[in-house]
């Protein structure tokens, strides 16, 4: 969308674009400043930036347009000095971001609900940009202790310069994938992960998005039957649903210990595979870090046995 203005604001010129955008007319829009075009929460701002702008303090302007039905547009305009007819005016460039904003909606409902804890990074600085609600119960800090901070500096990884290696292998390679490495929570408490991280850009900066199995009851688990193998058991261990289907399949187990959430299928969907191409009934008990009433529904209903909830309870077990 092209906009071309006099030195005070006022529109003297829009392209088609502007119109079918923005829902006025060219006549609408030649009676109006620049500035009309903004949402009246955002004027006063857009009235600032729009100076650092021509000043070249600023190069890009965030701040959405308004629709003639109110609804905003989201936009990145640029502006700049120029010449029409002989005369000095403002040239603006609107970019449309509403695809970019629809995908960063729907990115940022997937990040909010992942079950797992997430977190967005910023590469160059390692600050903490944004973590789901997951990473807040799960790792114990709000938003507002996290936010702006690395994670040096909040000590979240006690083997630091394990951290940075992972670090270097996304910037190398694009991604890492179920690394494994011990996090401490605000509590005190040593977990440890499982974690996937993959290098984004998003409208020209780098950041790491990360996410985390936990794994900690698994390890404690796997210690236990490990322990155990001198009473005559013995045991296999798969990373993820996917492989655990082709276990249960490829060997004849006595009993199999389902985590609920690995990456890739997930225990529930795993329960289901085994059910439906296998021709054994081997017993299938969860392990969930939920204890809620429907939980066990879920299990059963996917073809689990039983469920044991985390923390594992070594006797039940």
């Amino acid at each position: 969308m092209i906009f071309v203005g006099t030195l005070d604001g006022k529109i003297i010129y829009t392209n088609t674009a502007v119109s079918e955008k923005l829902g006025y007319s060219d006549a609408e829009l030649k009676n109006m400043y620049i500035l009309d075009v903004h949402p009246d929460q955002y004027k006063k701002e857009a009235e600032i930036i729009l100076l650092k702008m021509l000043k070249k303090e600023l190069s890009v302007c965030p701040i959405p347009l308004n629709k003639k039905n109110n609804k905003l547009l989201p936009v990145e305009t640029r502006v700049w000095f120029g010449k029409w007819d002989n005369k000095a005016v403002i040239y603006g460039l609107s970019k449309d971001l509403s695809l970019v904003q629809a995908e960063h909606d729907k990115f940022q409902k997937l990040f909010e609900s992942n079950p797992c804890p997430m977190v967005i990074t910023e590469s160059g600085s390692n600050k903490i940009m944004q973590i789901n609600e997951a990473f807040t119960e799960k790792i114990g800090y709000e938003k507002s202790e996290i936010i702006g901070k690395t994670s040096y500096e909040l000590k979240l990884f006690p083997d630091y310069i394990h951290k940075k290696e992972l670090e270097k292998q996304i910037l190398n390679n694009g991604n890492i994938k179920n690394v494994e490495m011990k996090i401490c929570v605000k509590n005190g408490d040593i977990l440890t992960g499982l974690f996937s991280g993959e290098l984004l850009d998003y409208m020209g900066d780098e950041f790491f998005l990360t996410v985390m199995t936990d794994i900690t009851q698994r390890k404690y688990v796997e210690q236990q039957l490990f322990n155990a193998k001198n009473e005559g058991f013995s045991y296999e261990c798969v990373e993820n649903g996917k492989l655990a289907v082709k276990e249960c399949l490829n060997k004849k187990y006595d009993i199999v210990f389902m985590d609920c959430q690995m990456p890739i299928m997930d225990g529930y969907r795993a329960s289901v595979l085994i059910r439906e191409l296998s021709e054994e009934y081997t017993p299938i008990i969860a392990m969930t870090a939920n204890a809620m009433k429907g939980d066990k529904k879920k299990c059963i209903q996917a073809g689990m046995t039983d469920y044991l909830s985390k923390p594992i309870d070594i006797n039940r077990l």
